[in-house]
């Protein structure tokens, strides 16, 4: 399927067609395309000191 939406995103067919001809969403076309031309993004991490401090900042009221 993710496959498919691509090739047909690729020939220029209007998202509304794609979803049709696939039998998914365009929200879902929409996204698999997205997935392809952006990087995933990375989670941001917290150290243990960092979790801390937001904790005594959170119970100060800060």
């Amino acid at each position: 399927m993710r496959q498919q939406i691509l090739d047909l995103a690729r020939t220029g067919i209007a998202v509304s067609q794609i979803a049709a001809e696939v039998g998914v969403a365009e929200t879902t076309v929409r996204a698999t395309c997205r997935q392809v031309t952006q990087p995933p993004r990375r989670r941001r991490r917290f150290t243990s000191d960092d979790l801390q401090r937001a904790q005594q900042l959170h119970a100060q009221g800060r």
